[in-house]
């Protein structure tokens, strides 16, 4: 099977559920293609072929474009560069499917394919297309189109993105809700002694604002409050730091300086000795004014697998990974003093074997990829 995948961007280590995605079809047979228009070196060409094709645009068609995207008139994405470039690589691949991996970027593809292609389409749909870009018409319009094709289908990751494209009476009758699945051997739990006089809380994200630092850490300050020894508790969390000076000048102002840690980026590596090492994971999921939200965070995925609590909140489809009460405690987006309390009830936890088994039964890698892999046998056969 020949597969052609397509998104803006290919490299970043915040998609590492597309690299796994690859990664399975390859060691299971399929000849995997990737096309995109920035490219960030990485050793996934040891599992598919990429195809970098920038974006060659006038400044004048950009304008025009921005122009009636902002004042929501139509969304255009037409270029006739990416169309001959994209033309030449389907003539050559000929792939069995393409599979567009973000379904607002998947636009771009579809509008510059070739006149009566049809060809099975896939288009993907994360947090960010199920939640902010539902409320631009023009980009409502496009999907609604998309979707009556009848070699267009949709992979919605959670079951309330399905309920919104519902509620907007979008077809879906092509489409099939599969949660992201993560790689139960990068994750493998052990045992192992901590330190004594020392909890720690962790965050590993990027520092959007939907992950609600802002939030977080001033419940951590008002935690601390709570306790008789501030000073063996830590608060660490991962990501950029050099273009979110408000999140440093916070815990300045907070004099948190000797609880609180930013590590920056991190490697796989690094995030699985930092999970080693947590008492529990924390991510405060909010719906900032822009409405960009998760769609269900592999991070907090990856942390039940290696058994910690979970503090986060009702946030998106956040609640069909965590259930209140059996792996963690979860609370209302940007409520202050829940989280504190809930940051002082969950230090009386300990490790969670169900939230492992929670991960290896429904969100494991192999079960994605071979739900994945079904439906493409299953639209190629029909």
């Amino acid at each position: 099977m020949k597969v052609l995948m397509y998104s803006h961007s290919f490299g970043l280590p915040t998609t590492t559920f597309i690299y796994n995605q690859i990664k399975y079809l390859h060691q299971n047979g399929c000849e995997v293609h990737y096309l995109c228009n920035y490219y960030f070196e990485n050793d996934f060409e040891n599992f598919c072929t990429i195809h970098h094709v920038p974006l060659n645009e006038s400044v004048i068609w950009k304008k025009i474009k921005w122009i009636l995207w902002k004042k929501d008139i139509k969304l255009i994405e037409k270029n006739r560069f990416f169309k001959r470039k994209l033309i030449e690589l389907l003539d050559k691949v000929q792939p069995d499917i393409i599979h567009c991996h973000f379904v607002y970027e998947g636009i771009r593809l579809y509008q510059n394919l070739p006149n009566n292609f049809s060809h099975p389409l896939i288009f993907h749909v994360h947090g960010y297309g199920g939640s902010q870009m539902l409320k631009k018409h023009s980009y409502v319009k496009e999907i609604k189109k998309i979707l009556e094709k009848p070699n267009c289908w949709v992979i919605l990751v959670s079951n309330l993105l399905k309920s919104r494209f519902r509620k907007l009476n979008l077809n879906l009758s092509r489409s099939k809700m599969i949660y992201c699945g993560i790689s139960l051997e990068d994750f493998y739990f052990k045992n192992k002694k901590r330190t004594k006089n020392q909890f720690t809380f962790l965050q590993v994200s990027s520092l959007t604002e939907k992950k609600g630092h802002i939030f977080s850490i001033n419940a951590f300050k008002k935690f601390l409050t709570f306790v008789k020894d501030p000073s063996i508790y830590k608060y660490v969390f991962t990501g950029y730091t050099d273009e979110f000076k408000h999140i440093k000048d916070l815990i300045f102002d907070l004099k948190l300086e000797k609880n609180v840690h930013i590590l920056g980026v991190q490697t796989k590596n690094q995030v699985y000795q930092l999970l080693q090492e947590a008492n529990v994971f924390v991510h405060h999921s909010i719906t900032p004014q822009n409405g960009d939200e998760e769609g269900i965070p592999t991070s907090i995925m990856e942390a039940m697998l290696m058994k910690l609590p979970i503090l986060t909140t009702y946030h998106a489809g956040i609640p069909e990974l965590v259930k209140h009460g059996e792996n963690g405690l979860l609370c209302e987006e940007k409520d202050v003093n829940t989280l504190s309390s809930q940051m002082l009830e969950i230090t009386k936890w300990r490790k969670l074997d169900l939230s492992r088994e929670k991960i290896i039964n429904e969100f494991s890698l192999t079960q994605h990829g071979q739900v994945v892999y079904s439906l493409y046998e299953s639209i190629i056969s029909n």
